[in-house]
């Protein structure tokens, strides 16, 4: 594995660690909130949770998307300079990175 692969493997898990730390706490305020409800002797709402996520800003989502394209292109690309070959990584990464701030729970 080449060092672009690598560090584009640990933004994309860092990318799904912040999910899953999203979507954790979101069940767990859930469940809270169920249990008080529950506690205070009214009836529960029903127990169901959504758990999507959103993105705040479009512009940025569409910025990213565009970003990951163009990398996984620049990579494919078999008439691009090998020096610029070899950048595949910063595109998609910085798209990835966007995906980061953006996600909301």
């Amino acid at each position: 594995m080449d060092f672009g692969t690598i560090i584009t493997v640990i933004f994309v898990l860092l990318f799904y660690l912040r999910l899953i730390l999203m979507q954790w706490g979101k069940a767990k305020r859930a469940k809270l909130a169920y249990e008080a409800s529950k506690a205070k002797g009214k009836t529960p709402p029903a127990n169901h949770v959504q758990l999507g996520i959103h993105f705040s800003n479009k512009y940025l989502l569409v910025l990213g998307i565009a970003l990951i394209i163009f990398g996984a292109v620049l990579a494919a690309l078999p008439e691009a300079s090998p020096t610029l070959k070899s950048l595949w990584w910063v595109p998609l990464n910085l798209g990835v990175l966007i995906f980061i701030g953006i996600v909301r729970a």
